[in-house]
């Protein structure tokens, strides 16, 4: 049997499975498209979360219909760095 007929053989095969092998295939491109994405987060938290500097426009109407909550008065970076007087 010729190599042609070895992957003719397994295509036949593989074509009763197909459903399986595309969402095994899609399992793969998403969990590659999240390993990406992973710095992120941290990156957001260091830029707009400790320091002083505002969310951009389309990060904060994101939050807003996410019911969370941005103000300008909420200043965590600035509460955190005050020492309590007592």
């Amino acid at each position: 049997m010729r190599a042609s007929g070895h992957y003719r053989r397994v295509l036949a095969l593989a074509g009763t499975e197909w459903r399986a092998i595309a969402a095994v295939l899609a399992m793969g491109v998403l969990a590659a498209a999240l390993a990406a994405l992973q710095p992120w987060p941290l990156k957001l938290l260091i830029d707009y979360g400790l320091n002083d500097n505002p969310l951009p426009w389309p990060l904060a109407a994101l939050f807003e219909r996410a019911g969370i909550a941005v103000r300008a008065d909420q200043d965590v970076a600035a509460q955190a760095r005050q020492v309590p007087q007592g």
